[in-house]
């Protein structure tokens, strides 16, 4: 992209000294600057925060290679968009994963302070629990996997979480149910009733 060379030339910077500000790889600034490689979302992101710029502005090219170079910029721009509305979309669908989690906890909250359950109810619960509870903890290892990509630290993007508070919140409703479990119907018993996974 010869408008990402033009404005870290701007600058005064060394294709490392760009790759240092946009946290990316050297290789990187390279090929893209040869035209070797097209940026993705989280690339463009950082090149622009780097460059003080907004990401249409590195679309912007002078010179007579505008037209030929048109149909590709076009192209990248609009994977890039592309990549940010799945990007949105799996947020949102974090966000109900962790509405459901939330208001099945409340659910056998009030049913343990109403002693609404019997071992039936428990066996019951812990048996659609084991079938969906991976798919929880899945998905907030792939919440944190998205904040990589993003670029955030690890510990970062476990503080900015939707997903792991309400699975430790209900871990601790787990524990208070397979409690109860062991202390009414099976006493010393090693089998749970309510799943124990901790998200990764």
């Amino acid at each position: 992209m010869d408008e990402v060379r033009r404005l870290r030339l701007e600058k005064g910077w060394s294709q490392n000294e760009l790759a240092y500000h946009a946290k990316l790889a050297p290789s990187v600034i390279s090929l893209i600057e040869t035209g070797k490689r097209d940026p993705n979302a989280t690339t463009l992101r950082k090149l622009a925060s780097a460059l003080e710029v907004r990401i249409p502005d590195l679309f912007e090219e002078s010179g007579s290679g505008k037209a030929q170079r048109r149909s590709s910029l076009q192209a990248s721009f609009n994977d890039a968009i592309e990549d940010l509305r799945r990007t949105t979309d799996r947020f949102e669908g974090y966000h109900a994963i962790q509405k459901a989690v939330d208001e099945y906890r409340e659910l056998w909250e009030k049913r343990l302070a109403d002693g609404d359950f019997d071992k039936d109810a428990l066996d019951e619960a812990g048996l659609a629990l084991k079938a969906f509870w991976p798919a929880v903890t899945a998905a907030a290892d792939a919440e944190l996997v998205e904040g990589a990509q993003w670029g955030v630290q690890p510990e970062e993007a476990a503080a900015h979480s939707v997903l792991l508070p309400a699975i430790a919140r209900f871990q601790a409703l787990c524990e208070r149910v397979n409690n109860t479990y062991r202390e009414k119907y099976a006493p010393g018993a090693a089998v749970y009733a309510f799943p124990q996974r901790e998200a990764s």
